[in-house]
């Protein structure tokens, strides 16, 4: 009996073994969605400074056209209520902000000891490609975003507001995986570039004695500062599920920023991120 068990033991050992080595051997084609995250935290202590700026703008144009002091007074305390409302509020707002890419990439095997194989990634995503995925799923993002008409106080108008974006990211990475057929977990460590930019757009119709405190205003706010780029390393552990030709693929990756530059806003590269996919062994 106790061989029977030794036997067993051994030949499944021995399974596993070669499972393993038949997984380190395989290459594959993989596609999900990739996360990234981004670092707002700098991006958030820039806005009482772009919205003091902007209010003083308006306030010079109100100043114009004759308002009284009284008044102007009035409004500036309603926003620097506003303002302090919005700080506090960010105390439990997260400062990383999750950005996903749809992600495509092939993993090359490579005969080294302790190395499988490399992959080769690219991932994007933008503001067009996000509404044509709503279109093909029945839903209709609108455009312009914001759509707004105003009167008041003998002041009218109109406002409209809309964004485009884009991100993108390529990696190149060196992976080790252990296989038991169902089954695998794989490290990683790379390179990666990753660059994007978020650009709003707004439209203000008022009448013509106001139109260039307006332009003053929108100017303060930088609104072609939300950009971002980094060169960075990174490490990864991931978890494979499923049999070898199409696998559920599970992956968190800790980044370590080498070179980091941003627009007028301040967006950082966040150290975290994640994808989930789905992987073709062959």
């Amino acid at each position: 009996m106790r061989v029977r068990i030794l036997f067993v033991g051994v030949a499944l050992g021995a399974t596993l073994l070669f499972a393993a080595q038949l997984g380190a051997f395989a290459g594959g084609l993989g596609f999900g969605l990739l996360v990234y995250t981004v670092d707002l935290s700098g991006t958030f202590a820039k806005v009482p400074t772009a919205a003091g700026a902007a209010f003083e703008a308006l306030d010079d144009a109100f100043a114009d056209l004759g308002i009284p002091s009284a008044d102007r007074a009035e409004i500036r305390q309603g926003f620097e209520q506003g303002l302090d409302a919005f700080e506090e509020g960010l105390d439990v707002f997260p400062s990383l902000f999750p950005l996903p890419l749809f992600e495509a990439g092939i993993e090359i095997h490579l005969p080294l000891v302790v190395i499988d194989g490399i992959r080769i990634s690219a991932g994007y995503m933008s503001d067009g490609l996000v509404r044509t995925i709503a279109g093909l799923a029945g839903t209709s993002i609108p455009s312009p975003l914001v759509e707004i008409e105003f009167e008041e106080e003998g002041l009218s108008g109109s406002f409209e507001g809309d964004l485009t974006f884009s991100s993108w990211r390529v990696a190149t990475e060196l992976t080790q995986r252990l296989d038991v057929f169902v089954a695998a977990v794989s490290f990683a460590v790379g390179v990666h570039l990753i660059g994007g930019e978020a650009t709003p757009h707004v439209e203000v119709d008022v009448p013509p004695e106001l139109a260039d405190g307006v332009s003053a205003s929108l100017e303060a706010l930088h609104l072609d500062g939300l950009t971002w780029s980094s060169f960075a390393v990174h490490g990864a552990v991931g978890v494979e599920v499923g049999p070898p030709f199409l696998r559920l693929h599970v992956e968190v990756s800790f980044v370590l920023p080498i070179s980091t530059s941003s627009g007028w806003w301040d967006v950082r590269i966040g150290e975290i991120g994640g994808s989930l996919g789905m992987v073709i062994r062959f």
